[in-house]
């Protein structure tokens, strides 16, 4: 395996000095990140390369999507030595994939692999493992004799070319052979063709709604967000262009 590190713990170093002053102020520091990126009112998607563990599975639960390459790691190894997770782990793990795994990742100190979390839900998409997926979502045509790594290698080129001028950034230069950030751009394609109102409203939704724990309560708030975006000027704008449209 590779050495790459997509988040391992935050400050193990303050942690094991015992500087509690310094623990304290890291943990609601990250903890206030993780909870702002949850409430992004846009798709927020983890590209996940590497080790994933202790704070990086803190990130990856506060994104609406996560993609891994296939060699990535997931779990808590510290928590033989106390580290308590920083990031509020110990509350959204069980809220993402059952109760019974989020305890054995949260108590046992296992590491697992990118294909085990594909099983348990812990990421929505394992390079090498969906692609399916992205073969039936290229909107390319196939030679049926092609094997899927010839299939993947073309879908790669293309959305290399499409997003070319991403790659022309410094910051990006080294992604040009991340499998798993080429497809993750691929996968951010398809929400550029849905209204943002309707993205923004449906995760506003989706995050208030958790909030509620009766039947009435939360089919009141879904029913509030439904009128909301039912009157809402940009549905109204849409709406005209279609009608437009069909009287051309």
């Amino acid at each position: 395996m590779d050495n790459n590190i997509f988040l391992n713990s935050l400050d193990y170093n303050s942690y094991l000095k015992n500087d509690e002053d310094t623990n304290v102020e890291i943990s609601n520091i990250f903890r206030f990140l993780c909870n702002t990126i949850q409430q992004l009112p846009i798709i927020t998607i983890s590209n996940i390369n590497g080790l994933c563990l202790n704070s990086g599975i803190d990130l990856i639960l506060s994104t609406d999507f996560k993609i891994s390459k296939e060699n990535s790691l997931f779990g808590f190894d510290k928590m033989h030595i106390g580290l308590y997770p920083y990031g509020g782990s110990c509350q959204k793990l069980f809220r993402h994939i059952p109760l019974n795994y989020a305890k054995y990742l949260l108590l046992t100190n296992k590491i697992i692999n990118a294909q085990d979390a594909l099983k348990i839900n812990l990421i929505d998409i394992c390079i090498k493992q969906n692609e399916n997926f992205f073969i039936q979502n290229s909107n390319i045509y196939f030679e049926q004799n092609l094997s899927n790594e010839q299939i993947f290698s073309i879908i790669k080129e293309n959305i290399l070319n499409y997003f070319k001028d991403i790659f022309h950034h410094h910051l990006f230069q080294k992604k040009i052979n991340d499998d798993s950030f080429i497809f993750t751009l691929f996968y951010s394609f398809q929400f550029l063709f849905i209204p943002t109102y309707i993205l923004q409203n449906i995760k506003v939704g989706i995050n208030g709604g958790l909030n509620f724990n009766d039947v009435n309560s939360y089919s009141d708030y879904d029913r509030h967000m439904f009128e909301k975006c039912i009157n809402s000027i940009p549905r109204l704008d849409i709406l005209y262009y279609i009608k437009k449209k069909k009287n051309l």
